[in-house]
């Protein structure tokens, strides 16, 4: 059993990234797997007001679309659609190969993630050092064609390492290009990075809070961001990823002494009722009677001066934790799109031949008493996120949350010259 895994990064991002092994699954597979799901879920996931003893049920309504599958991603995706009546988040299938390459932060393909709308393949991010980044594809462009058919799902581009493919994009630009690319092997990690926009502002991008999340690197870019009086947060599209990361990344700016959270498990509840007689259905109750608080990691806190976070509507679990908790102990401003709401505690349990499932065994109140499950963070300031991140295309929540920093430029220095002038008029 592993221990405390949020959201799998690559997989909310929508990475296309060819598999590199996507084998027959036979009948006494699936069934080994399903069952082992059952019990797991059963036994052992906890969400408050939710009944996993109906997810034999929900297999059982599911078994014609089980029984078509024929290889490990149909019934993953069977599965996985099954799962999704419960309602809830952080529930899912995971199939060997898809562990190995969140393992080795590797993958093989030609290094987009798109989404598919109308028999085009949109383009949202070309992984670094990627066949489409050699080639030039660019977040915007989207492909049209591939080997000469308009695509029709997600893995249409997917393929063994080595083998080519010709596809037909048509560019951000409105320009129709066809290339044939080579899949190869390449690195699905994406880097924390800090850009400053003057010397008194910069911009802290947290792509992820999972296994690519670099410590070290986070650390330096806190030290270098600690010149600057007003710091932006991008924290969009981040999907999540394991706790510990995310609470080293909140000891760069809150004091450790200061609660960020509490985990709402089923015995925490079992004990409340017992030693209270209260309504086991009031988290906020039970969170603020709790001593099962998240705070952040032990470290010196770098950054001491204005915050403003950015979200958007994939921005999911941890980083939905790290906004909130910025807010409420800090006081950041968080700008953009109500968070995707899919915040719970959860650990990845093994399953027969290579398989795993993520299961809650958690819920999470913020430290103001707020439960984020099914409901995300709403931001202070509401703007609209670009579908695509580049320099031609316009920032608007980027560029509100910069704005923040003039306007209260343009306050502190009305109340400067109030006070000089004071004197003058006594």
């Amino acid at each position: 059993m592993k221990i405390l895994r949020l959201v799998l990064g690559f997989v909310l991002l929508g990475s296309i990234s060819a598999l590199a092994d996507n084998p027959p699954i036979s009948t006494g597979a699936k069934n080994d797997v399903v069952a082992s799901i059952v019990d797991t879920l059963e036994h052992n996931a906890y969400v408050p007001g939710v009944n996993f003893e109906k997810v034999s049920d929900l297999f059982a309504s599911a078994k014609p679309d089980i029984d078509r599958a024929t290889n490990n991603d149909e019934f993953k995706d069977a599965v996985n659609s099954a799962l999704r009546k419960l309602g809830i988040s952080h529930d899912v299938l995971y199939t060997p190969d898809m562990l190995a390459q969140r393992r080795t932060q590797t993958s093989i393909g030609i290094g987009v993630q798109v989404s598919l709308q109308d028999n085009r393949l949109n383009i949202a991010r070309v992984l670094p050092d990627s066949p489409a980044a050699d080639a030039g594809l660019m977040p915007g462009d989207a492909v049209v064609a591939v080997d000469g058919r308009p695509p029709d799902n997600l893995t249409v581009m997917a393929g063994p390492e080595g083998g080519s493919l010709t596809i037909t994009v048509l560019t951000y630009g409105g320009q129709t290009r066809t290339i044939t690319l080579v899949r190869r092997r390449f690195s699905t990690s994406l880097p924390e990075t800090l850009a400053w926009i003057d010397h008194r502002t910069a911009i802290l991008t947290i792509p992820t809070f999972d296994m690519s999340y670099d410590r070290g690197r986070v650390e330096e870019l806190a030290r270098e961001a600690a010149a600057a009086d007003f710091l932006v947060i991008d924290l969009r599209s981040n999907p999540g990823g394991v706790v510990a990361n995310m609470t080293h990344m909140l000891g760069l700016f809150i004091p450790q002494d200061k609660p960020i959270g509490t985990l709402i498990t089923k015995h925490v509840v079992e004990q409340y009722v017992s030693e209270t007689k209260g309504d086991p259905n009031n988290l906020a109750a039970i969170a603020s009677w709790s001593r099962q608080k998240i705070r952040p990691a032990p470290s010196v806190s770098i950054y001491t001066g204005r915050i403003a976070v950015l979200i958007n509507h994939t921005s999911g679990s941890a980083a939905e934790m790290a906004a909130i908790a910025l807010k409420e102990d800090v006081g950041a401003t968080i700008v953009g799109e109500k968070s995707a709401g899919k915040v719970l505690v959860s650990i990845l349990g093994d399953l027969p031949h290579g398989f795993e499932i993520q299961y809650p065994i958690m819920d999470y109140i913020t430290v103001g008493g707020k439960r984020l499950e099914g409901v995300g963070v709403m931001p202070d300031i509401l703007a609209k996120d670009p579908k695509v991140i580049r320099k031609d295309v316009f920032d608007e929540p980027l560029q509100t949350a910069l704005s923040l920093e003039h306007q209260t430029d343009e306050k502190n220095s009305g109340l400067s010259m109030a006070g000089a002038s004071g004197p003058n008029h006594s």
